[in-house]
């Protein structure tokens, strides 16, 4: 009835979203063409106000990070339509940059949605990697690694003995040569994969937590988590970090207190042991978060300072 009216192209605009959440939340009650319906108005929305309309930056930034968390729901699995909510969010997040600096809590929000997606993302990957289907890839792959060093022993033995290889021996070792190459380059792809995404999740993570406390707990912690996984990649995680109020990051004190010491590995990069980079790292940030809030980060310290020294009496106690 509300279309039916002579509305100005806003007001307009705004009625037309409002029926396509309606028809979405409609769609809740089991009714997919609604959902399917609601969807097509908002994508068919949302191109209108690609053009410069005085006003509806707002709405197009609605529009398109809600479109974006549509287009996830309509599949079963996080992987499906993961192209295109990744473009929605991304058109979102760039919508953002046209906003006025006042509009903190509308970035916050689109930053947060976009680094859920990410990490929802990011969350099944890590679940795909230990599915049976995997598991079973990996079972394959260790027995082609076995059957060719066997292989290879056989030819070893043939030449020193003088005996020519046979046709069918060359052709079973390409075979296994080419099954653990194309298994590898599948490993190597889906670990830069999960990389990107991590790295990606971080940044939207550190961008949410810069506009707003909205999901401070939820950006703060998830920064810390996929850290923690990944100290190698987000090797300047400590400076995005110091970049938000020192005040949201209280929380995360007792987490980072206790990952003093805790780490090792080594940057195939660089050859530097990951542990170094963390620690550094980590004391950068209590440092930081320390000269703000010393009673929040100086028990923490004095606990690990004293913890291996015991009183005269302890020991016969």
């Amino acid at each position: 009835e509300l279309l039916r009216l002579p509305l100005s192209p806003p007001d307009r605009a705004q009625a037309v979203w409002e029926q396509a959440q309606l028809l979405w939340r409609a769609g809740a009650d089991g009714v997919f063409c609604d959902r399917a319906n609601a969807a097509a108005i908002a994508a068919k929305l949302l191109d209108e106000l690609q053009s410069p309309l005085a006003g509806q930056e707002h709405l197009a930034v609605d529009v398109c990070s809600k479109l974006a968390v549509w287009k996830t729901a309509e599949h079963s699995t996080p992987w499906a339509g993961r192209e295109a909510a990744s473009e929605l969010h991304e058109r979102a997040v760039g919508l953002c940059d046209s906003l006025c600096s006042e509009a903190l809590t509308r970035r916050c929000n689109v930053h947060h949605a976009y680094a859920s997606f990410l990490e929802a993302q990011y969350r099944a990957g890590l679940g795909e990697k230990n599915s049976p289907y995997e598991r079973r890839l990996e079972q394959l792959y260790t027995h082609a690694c076995g059957e060719l060093s066997r292989l290879d022993e056989t030819l070893d033995g043939g030449a020193q003995s003088g005996d020519a290889p046979s046709e069918g021996t060359a052709e079973a070792r390409a075979a296994l040569l080419a099954h653990i190459h194309q298994h590898e380059q599948r490993l190597e792809a889906g670990r830069q994969r999960m990389l990107r995404l991590a790295r990606l999740a971080f940044d939207q993570h550190a961008l949410s937590a810069q506009h707003g406390d909205l999901h401070n707990y939820a950006s703060t912690f998830a920064m810390l988590s996929l850290w923690f996984a990944h100290p190698e990649t987000l090797s300047g995680a400590d400076e995005r970090l110091r970049s938000i109020p020192s005040r949201q990051l209280l929380p995360l004190v007792p987490q980072l207190a206790c990952r003093l010491g805790g780490h090792s590995g080594i940057d195939c990069a660089t050859g530097e042991s990951t542990s170094v980079k963390l620690q550094a790292g980590l004391q950068r940030l209590l440092l930081h978060i320390g000269a703000e809030h010393v009673n929040q980060v100086l028990p923490h310290f004095l606990a690990l300072a004293l913890g291996d020294h015991f009183s005269p009496r302890e020991p016969e106690v």
